[in-house]
């Protein structure tokens, strides 16, 4: 069975848990959500990046093959190469040596504009003659004039591992070259170690991989890593340009490219690990201080539905739960202090009356009181013999019923008055009686029933029985601080030994001792009226016994359910 039963199946630990995941997730989601959106837009900002690199570089690599081009298509139209190749037989050996060695500074000129330049030629087929920049003058041997290149659409061509760039005059159309004889052709050739060892020198960041050109015949430059550092997942960026047919691929290790990223990856989930942590933290305390306490409390409310008062529940914070427990442990000695007040007071008071009745019924009562009528109506006083029969009646009513344990003063009085009467008719000239009558503020007071008369009955035994003449019992009200006082006094003989008997009778506290009638009343006025109440013994001015019965006023006494005797 559950802790709490169908009743609780939503209690407040799961309301509460419940709340903490509905305020949590939507934060944790919206920070998901941002974290994917960051994660995404840096890694396109990077991606991005290379990418322009890589533009940018086959833009450099265009721009200097273009200035390559500009160079090459000067030499064209420069005219001592134009009178050389077309008009070399008309020329005198010193200015056709002049052209040559002029055409030469061109070439070597045009070499040295660059790195990337192999060699630069110029190949006339009309005289037959190459003039190279490393090379110099040299015959045109068959196969050095290659006219097929020059049908390339593009700049750049390969041929034989070997890039170059052919430029003829006259220009020649496209698809043409079956018919077609240049009057000379400007071969500029490339170094494909140069462009190489420069590619090598552009892999030198740490998230590069291999780089390649790839040019439109499929020959291909590479620059290729073989550092273990260099070692992952890569991706490509690739560049190309249409003028020179040429393809720009760039592996990008991924690890190091996204290391940025990675980091903010590595402390999200850090963050998520402690987040949840924290959470699973913050359940639990709230589970040690919460649900655990609550569950104790509601199980002890559940023993005390079962009947169980003796118990007590502790806690060890200082904080609201304490100061429950602290209430609902003492609410429960409360209870329990009440139950057993309710349990010994009618206890006592069942004792009470059964002394009382038995006392009154027994047969040396029954014989005086008897004795006292036969005697009333031989002296022929049958007013007198009724109204004490009338007495005698009312007396056994009152100690028999058991209505009410509790009874207005007047009627207590009354009931004392009562029984204080037939003795006095049985001890006749011997003792006098003073009962003044109960003051109007104190007369609707709720006392304990037979809590008086006790008492006028223990000054006759004790006192007056013995008193041959003179014999007096008074019975007076005061007012004290919050209740009042009655008094029952005596002028017996030898006060002082009665005195300190009563006083250790008062003093005892074992309850399972034997409970005189005197020590029956005190206990049940202190149970009925609390600490301050209850019976005080000292000498009287008359010159025997004085016993104060001491009552406080409290919510409860101040009137209701009467009994009217």
């Amino acid at each position: 069975m559950p802790l709490w039963g169908n009743k609780w199946r939503f209690g407040i630990f799961k309301r509460l848990l419940i709340s903490f995941l509905i305020a949590l997730i939507p934060i944790y989601a919206l920070g998901f959500y941002m974290y994917n959106w960051s994660k995404t837009e840096i890694k396109q900002e990077i991606t991005q990046s290379a990418q322009a690199q890589a533009n940018y570089y086959i833009n450099d690599i265009q721009s200097r093959l273009n200035r390559i081009s500009t160079m090459q298509y000067e030499m064209l139209g420069d005219p001592s190469v134009i009178q050389l190749a077309n008009a070399s037989e008309t020329l005198e050996s010193y200015d056709k040596i002049q052209s040559i060695l002029y055409i030469r500074a061109r070439l070597e000129s045009i070499k040295s504009s660059s790195e990337w330049i192999e060699d630069v030629r110029l190949l006339a087929p009309n005289p037959q003659i190459s003039i190279s920049a490393t090379e110099g003058l040299e015959s045109l041997e068959p196969g050095m004039l290659k006219v097929h290149r020059l049908s390339s659409p593009h700049k750049l061509v390969t041929d034989d591992k070997k890039l170059f760039m052919e430029a003829a005059s006259p220009l020649l159309a496209f698809g043409t070259t079956a018919d077609y004889m240049p009057d000379f052709i400007v071969e500029i050739e490339l170094s494909t170690e140069t462009l190489k060892r420069d590619m090598d020198s552009s892999n030198e960041r740490p998230y590069t991989g291999n780089l390649s050109l790839t040019f439109g015949s499929g020959f291909t430059i590479q620059s290729i890593i073989n550092a273990p550092q260099r070692k992952g997942d890569y991706f490509t960026i690739q560049a190309k340009s249409e003028e020179f047919n040429l393809l720009y691929s760039q592996a990008i290790l991924k690890d190091r490219i996204y290391e940025t990223v990675n980091r903010h990856v590595f402390w999200f989930w850090i963050f998520s690990i402690l987040t949840f942590v924290a959470g699973l933290l913050f359940l639990l305390y709230t589970n040690r201080t919460i649900r655990i306490p609550l569950a104790k409390i509601v199980r002890a409310f559940r023993n005390v539905e079962e009947g169980n008062l003796n118990l007590s529940i502790h806690h060890n914070r200082h904080d609201e739960f304490n100061y429950i427990y602290d209430r609902f442990n003492n609410t429960l000695a409360s209870v329990r202090q009440l139950i057993d007040q309710v349990y010994k007071q009618k206890i006592l008071l069942q004792n009470a009356e059964l002394k009382q009745l038995q006392s009154q019924i027994n047969p040396h009562f029954l014989y005086n009181s008897l004795f006292m009528v036969v005697r009333l109506i031989k002296a022929e006083k049958l007013e007198q013999a009724t109204e004490f029969v009338d007495q005698l009646a009312s007396y056994f009513r009152f100690v028999t019923r058991n209505t009410s344990d509790t009874v207005r003063l007047a009627v207590e009085v009354e009931h004392s008055l009562n029984y204080a009467s037939i003795q006095q008719i049985r001890f006749h000239d011997r003792i006098s009686i003073l009962f003044d009558e109960p003051p109007e503020h104190c007369r609707d007071m709720m006392v304990p029933r037979l809590v008086l008369q006790p008492l006028v009955e223990n000054a006759f035994v004790h006192a007056l029985e013995d008193k041959l003449v003179g014999g007096l019992l008074k019975v007076s009200f005061a007012p004290m601080d919050k209740g009042w006082q009655i008094k029952v006094e005596d002028n017996g003989d030898n006060p002082d030994d009665k005195i300190a008997a009563l006083q250790a009778l008062l003093g005892q506290e074992q309850h399972d001792a034997e409970v005189t009638a005197v020590l029956n009343v005190d206990r049940r006025l202190k149970y009925k009226f609390g600490p301050g109440s209850g019976l005080e013994v000292g000498k009287s001015e008359l010159g025997g016994v004085k016993i104060i019965m001491k009552l406080l006023e409290t919510e409860d006494n101040n009137g209701s359910s009467i009994d009217r005797g």
